[in-house]
């Protein structure tokens, strides 16, 4: 999951995404019921970032990093 963490953080650097205004939609932030074969980490990673408050998220599914955390 550690692997996880880091790979949603860099994309979310990459992308620019560090304000609420220039937010991005991750399309594998959310599980898919639909997903066969190697088990993929990186929707639970994101909960987890969420929750340590590494990552905001706004009204519309779109993702950010926090100032100062990362």
């Amino acid at each position: 999951i550690k692997r996880a963490y880091l790979t949603i953080i860099e994309d979310l650097k990459s992308k620019g995404a560090r304000t609420p205004e220039t937010a991005v939609a991750l399309p594998y932030a959310r599980r898919s019921p639909l997903r066969f074969g190697v088990r993929d980490h990186r929707p639970t990673a994101m909960k987890g970032l969420l929750a340590e408050n590494f990552v905001g998220m706004t009204e519309d599914g779109r993702y950010y990093l926090l100032d100062g955390r990362v």
